[in-house]
């Protein structure tokens, strides 16, 4: 009777421990596909920014680094680095993703691959989650990607439901008129320096490292270039 009782106590016991093993491993896979707000606590992504519109992640590989299989919501890329990238699908097929620094892309949501870096050289893109629910508000100004008279030379990229894409290349000790933006990201490929006069007259000097990411909120200003010719890549909210 005593025997069957520790039998009886070793089952149970063997049960939970397989039950809480199931859990572990479910809640493993999920993580791993469970969608792009996990990627703040992996190796390669790191969300540097998050609002109610939109996050900011920056995305390092070294040579040879693997991710796991990664399901993706809605995001827009930019790629600071050339990138050769070997792309692993849920099926197990495989295709190979080269592509020139400043490429930019979308990506839609629920696209569901692992990635390998199959370069030397490591490798850094920036991810913008776009969350939707933006509403510009009314502005009397001219946006900048529209304003006249600018020394800037403006480039569209990308543009899609909410969202625009553009390069603008800011020359050596040019001034831009008075313009204003919606929300958005700043991506300031060579870094830079800028003194900026907000609607208010108030001016500050802002200096900017090469690659740096930068959310703003919408905002009516005038801007001049103190340093070399910059190169600044926006993703507006539309």
């Amino acid at each position: 009777m005593r025997m069957k009782s520790y039998f009886l106590m070793y089952l149970g016991v063997f049960s939970l421990i397989l039950l809480y093993a199931c859990e572990a491993e479910k809640h493993s896979v999920g993580s791993e596909v469970a969608g792009y707000a996990t990627l703040g606590v992996s190796k390669y992504y790191l969300v540097e920014f998050e609002n109610d519109f939109l996050k900011i992640v920056r995305v390092t590989y070294e040579p040879g680094e693997k991710s796991g299989m990664q399901r993706y919501d809605h995001f827009i890329g930019l790629h600071l680095t050339d990138i050769d990238n070997l792309i692993t699908m849920p099926d197990g097929s495989e295709r190979s993703d080269k592509r020139d620094a400043h490429y930019v892309w979308e990506s839609k949501a629920g696209e569901t691959y692992a990635i390998k870096n199959m370069r030397d050289q490591s490798t850094e893109s920036i991810f913008v989650q776009l969350k939707g629910d933006y509403e510009p508000s009314a502005s009397f100004v001219v946006n900048g990607f529209d304003s006249e008279g600018t020394q800037m030379m403006r480039t569209l990229l990308l543009e899609g439901a909410g969202f625009r894409v553009y390069k603008s290349v800011f020359p050596e000790g040019a001034t831009e008129p008075e313009h204003s933006h919606n929300a958005k990201v700043s991506v300031f490929v060579n870094g830079g320096h800028v003194r900026v006069r907000n609607s208010t007259g108030k001016e500050v000097e802002v200096k900017r490292v090469p690659g740096e990411a930068v959310y703003g909120d919408e905002v009516v200003h005038m801007a001049k270039n103190m340093g070399p010719t910059m190169v600044v890549v926006i993703f507006e909210l539309m």
